[in-house]
């Protein structure tokens, strides 16, 4: 079974009609068979590893981040596959040269107690794919299941938690594969995210407090949805029945607009 929008749905939601060809285009691999590659061998010990390599962190949100394992991958060719999870406690040793990871502000804290350091150099997908692609989702789900070479694993995450977490970094690794491509003709988002996204993590790591006018904030939320209310009473007044004022067609429709 391949998995895709129906066609139809392109036409309500033409930003995500690239996406739709990038399925399109993956079943010629599929009648092929080579894609889905099959889940390479998880390796549960910290040995080997690349000049540049995908990281991935599983912790505990609602315990001051406690680490649970972390896992990293890469490939040395089309035929080499490595992936590596371990749980927490345990060093990969030594800093990395480059780190690609997804996220770069949720698994960053780790990156001491699993390396000893921070990488010289290192890359964010979500922050590459937010500046390629501003309209679309940026999830590693997402993102997967456009790039990564093997099939949907995010389900996993309770019943095989060690495929869950080493497949979150091999498809870190497929889709910095893909973005540094797309990146590569547009300079422009290149520059955005070489000069204004990655400088902001520092930043996003310090948290730093920010006031907030809490009963000025409940206001201006209450204006808006009294407002929200009286717009969709006119649009029922101009319709005869309940429009659906967020829709684009709807309103343009009953205001006279071609």
């Amino acid at each position: 079974m391949f998995v895709t929008y129906h066609p139809a749905f392109y036409f309500r939601a033409h930003w995500l009609r690239p996406v739709g060809k990038m399925d399109w285009q993956k079943v010629k691999r599929w009648v092929r068979g080579v894609w889905p590659e099959p889940f390479p061998e998880i390796l549960t010990f910290p040995r080997g590893r690349s000049l540049r390599v995908a990281f991935d962190t599983e912790y505990e949100p609602w315990d001051g981040g406690r680490l649970i394992r972390s896992s990293i991958a890469w490939r040395e060719d089309d035929s080499t596959t490595h992936v590596h999870v371990v749980e927490a406690g345990t060093q990969w040793g030594g800093p990395v040269p480059h780190l690609l990871m997804h996220n770069a502000e949720a698994d960053w804290p780790h990156i001491q107690a699993v390396f000893g350091g921070p990488p010289p150099a290192w890359d964010d997908t979500m922050y590459a794919h937010s500046v390629l692609y501003g309209t679309w989702r940026h999830t590693l789900d997402f993102l997967g299941s456009l790039y990564a070479r093997t099939n949907r694993w995010k389900h996993l995450q309770l019943t095989d938690p060690l495929v869950y977490s080493g497949m979150d970094a091999l498809a870190t690794w497929d889709a910095w594969a893909a973005l540094r491509r797309e990146l590569a003709g547009d300079p422009a988002s290149t520059a955005i995210y070489e000069y204004e996204l990655k400088p902001l993590l520092p930043h996003l790591l310090r948290r730093p407090a920010i006031r907030l006018d809490t009963a000025g904030v409940e206001a201006q939320v209450g204006a808006l949805e009294d407002r929200q209310r009286e717009v969709a009473e006119r649009g029922q007044v101009a319709a005869g029945w309940p429009l659906n004022v967020s829709s684009a067609a709807q309103v343009a429709k009953w205001v006279g607009v071609k």
